[in-house]
């Protein structure tokens, strides 16, 4: 009774269900971090009062994604299983996102059978189930209600008994992502006769478009026709090679920190290649070989976005030799006369995104050498002082006397992160006004077509306090009739956090 008279004085009991259903779906759709803990937050908000509940428990789209904490490859807790049954059951005919995250992501899966009960015996515990009993309540119990799949840590082992097992004629009609980190199996063994193991053929799988798999490529079955998004990390480099040639309708590809090639399967391919539909592109630098040839080979003309990805340690042009060797110097050379013959064939690019890890990363610098005129955004990562005042000064000359700027003319977002803002030179500064001054010079109604820069960002990558340079002061003074005219400038605090904010002379963009 007292409960009852404590849901009647409450506000929210003046509520109608559909106002408390809203309310409810707003705090559901706050987006998680990959690394954090899921709060489950419809359980929770089941848990304020009985009319609470019943609006919760009665709409199907708070029950739509959940993230599943495993202890360990081999077991988990009783409470994952009925809290997994608990969203299917309450989702309705409503599809279903599902992470599974490992705790303890250094285990391995055991396969001797002495050192564990089979998993009926497993399962009569109250505590703990076989790791199998959730996938077995996702894949083979649900089906039709998955719509997407996440896994950093997935054993090769977990996938029979059911996998093979699929029902064709049910298959999964919902799914439409899956991100699969492959573990356990060696990449050798996993790339041999396991096709059947986990199919994703296109009869199966009517609705996938997008597919991520880290750490090794096994042999499964992939409806290349119909994927639209295309994610590979720690995968060798001849097989990103291959699977982007072999995707005609990709919109979105990333080759992020790919391993060496296996030089008995041979060199890349001479076919030239072009895909009408890539607007965005994500690849790492790391092997001559093929990065010359995917230059050479492929073409993008829809092209709107290029991200140059992160290495592995030890990889990379340059990795092997100093940069200031000439044989290395050639090498660059030839690599920029290929990106400036690449980006030509991409005359929609607008967004242009550098490294910042990986030893062979400075190779990719200068983008002014080799961009389009189309480029509106560029960001940099790992930025030297050479680098800095080397982009300055090339966005801040003209193709003539009285012209617009010589380089990137479109220009409306330059962002530029590294040591180099720890400690600018008064000549960086110089720089700097210069190629603002042309960037945003005259009134909006006397530049024509020609767009302002809008947005600067100026950061350094460590947490440590950025020292004021000599005769900085002016600068900062003519920096700051800058940003009152408009332009948008971020720094960052001593603690390297983002600093977006009207800057000020006597504040001083330094701490």
């Amino acid at each position: 009774m007292r409960r009852r008279l404590n849901e009647l004085r409450a506000q929210t009991s003046v509520l109608p269900p559909e106002t408390l259903s809203t309310i409810s779906q707003y705090a559901c759709a706050l987006q998680l971090m990959v690394d954090e803990d899921d709060p489950h937050l419809p359980v929770v908000l089941g848990t304020i009062s009985t009319r609470w509940r019943k609006v919760v428990y009665s709409t199907p789209s708070l029950w739509m994604h959940l993230i599943v904490t495993l202890e360990n490859a081999q077991c988990t807790s009783h409470a994952n299983l009925t809290l997994l049954q608990l969203y299917f059951e309450n989702s309705g005919n409503q599809s279903i996102s599902i992470r599974i995250n490992l705790i303890d992501d250094e285990s391995e899966y055991e396969n001797d059978e002495s050192k564990h009960e089979d998993d009926e015996n497993l399962n009569k515990t109250t505590s703990s189930v076989c790791v199998r009993e959730i996938l077995k309540c996702i894949f083979k119990d649900h089906p039709t209600k998955l719509r997407a799949f996440f896994c950093d840590t997935f054993f090769f082992e977990w996938l029979p008994p059911f996998f093979p097992n699929v029902d064709a004629n049910v298959g999964f009609p919902n799914l439409k992502r899956i991100h699969i980190g492959w573990a356990g199996l060696s990449p050798i063994l996993a790339s041999r006769g396991n096709a059947d193991l986990f199919p994703l053929r296109a009869s199966t799988t009517p609705r996938l478009n997008y597919i991520s798999l880290m750490n090794c490529l096994p042999a499964i079955q992939i409806p290349h026709e119909q994927i639209t998004v295309l994610i590979l990390e720690d995968i060798r480099i001849d097989k990103c090679f291959k699977l982007l040639f072999l995707r005609p309708n990709l919109v979105d590809y990333h080759c992020k920190y790919p391993r060496s090639p296996r030089h008995s399967d041979g060199g890349p391919t001479d076919q030239h290649m072009t895909l009408s539909h890539l607007k965005c592109f994500g690849w790492a630098f790391s092997f001559e070989t093929w990065d010359l040839a995917l230059l050479t080979l492929l073409a993008l003309p829809v092209l709107e976005h290029f991200r140059c990805e992160n290495q592995k340690s030890g990889t990379g042009w340059g990795s092997e030799a100093s940069s200031e060797d000439s044989n290395d110097l050639t090498q660059v050379s030839n690599l920029r006369r290929h990106l400036r013959g690449f980006f030509s064939r991409s005359p929609k690019l607008a967004t242009f995104e550098g490294a910042s890890k990986g030893t062979g990363s400075w190779v990719i610098r200068e983008p002014c050498d080799y961009l389009p005129d189309s480029t509106e955004e560029v960001y940099l990562q790992g930025t030297t002082h050479v680098e800095a005042e080397s982009c300055m000064w090339k966005l801040g000359c003209r193709s003539q006397d009285s012209g617009p700027p010589a380089a990137l003319p479109r220009l409306k977002v330059l962002s530029l992160e590294g040591k180099f803002w720890l400690n600018p030179s008064g000549y960086f500064f110089h720089l700097l006004i210069m190629m603002l001054q042309l960037r945003r010079q005259g009134p909006p109604e006397e530049r024509g077509d020609q767009p302002w820069l809008e947005s600067l960002t100026l950061k350094h990558d460590m947490k440590t306090s950025p020292l004021l340079g000599t005769g900085s002061s002016e600068y900062l003074a003519e920096l700051q009739n800058f940003v009152d005219g408009g332009l948008e400038l971020v720094t960052t605090d001593r603690r390297g956090r983002d600093r977006p904010e009207r800057f000020r002379c006597e504040d001083s963009i330094y701490y």
